[in-house]
Order: C-alpha cells, then structure tokens, then sequence
C-alpha cells in the first residue's frame, strides 16, 4: 500500500467545533495551538491536565467525564487523544460513522488530518508537517524557522 498524501490546506476554523476526547499532554499541545485560530473546544476527560485549565480560553468547554458518541453531535472536528490506543481507535471509528474528520494521537494511518508544526510571524502563517513520519524532524523544522 502506498502512503498517504495529504494537502497542505489553511482554513477558517473561527466558526469550527473540535471536540477534543482526552486531557493529558497530547490533548494539551494541540488546544494550545487551536485557541490561536478562534474555534471552539468541547474537551471530554476525566481529568484535565493543568495546562488546560490555565489557559483562560473562553471557547475551551471542558467537561470532565468519559467520551460517549453523542459527543460527536454538533462538532466539525474530532481529535482522539487518550492515552488508550483502543479508545482513541473506537473514537476515530465513531467520528468517521458520523462524517467528523478525525485525527487518532495513537495512530498516523487512522488521520484524516495532521497537525502541523505552526509558526505564527503575522502576516505569515506556516505550516510544517512531515505526513506523520518523522513528528522530531517537523518540530525541529518549525522550532529553526521561529
């Protein structure tokens, strides 16, 4: 099987639901990159990492109990990010059954969507992104351009 290509689209998120199922570190990384582009965050965990809380984000919902799929109502976006394989697994199905583009933490070939490496240099907006190969190589790129 050949690999993936993924097209390296910017988008309005300002107006955009991502529902975020997982409060550790990973979850973390990605929240602090989404509050910089305006969309709202519905965050599912039983417990929330610090860094999370503290970051005063209007927008952030976070409501600490276990992921049910009628959380995927109402969101444009869906991010598994437990630190359970097979969890984030289930959710990346359940997101997919309901037409939400997913991005499983715990899988690279279960993305429909990367994060990439951002640098933020107004008016610039850059976007890094190795296609889930080589995560160190793409932050050390963005970490050079910054």
């Amino acid at each position: 099987m050949s690999e993936k290509k993924f097209f390296p689209m910017f988008i309005d998120i300002s107006d955009k639901v991502f529902l975020v199922i997982g409060g550790g570190k990973v979850a973390a990384r990605r929240v602090k990159t989404l509050v910089n582009f305006g969309c709202t965050i519905k965050l599912i965990a039983p417990e929330v990492d610090d860094e999370i809380i503290n970051l005063h984000y209007d927008k952030i919902h976070i409501i600490k109990r276990k992921y049910d799929i009628t959380d995927m109502d109402e969101v444009d976006f869906c991010l598994a990010a437990t630190d359970i394989a097979e969890r984030n697994s289930k959710i990346t199905w359940d997101a997919k059954l309901n037409h939400i583009a997913v991005n499983n933490a715990s899988d690279k070939n279960d993305c429909d969507f990367y994060f990439p490496g951002v640098v933020d240099a107004a008016p610039l907006t850059i976007g890094i992104c190795a296609s889930g190969v080589d995560h160190k190589l793409a932050k050390q790129v963005t970490d050079n351009i910054r």
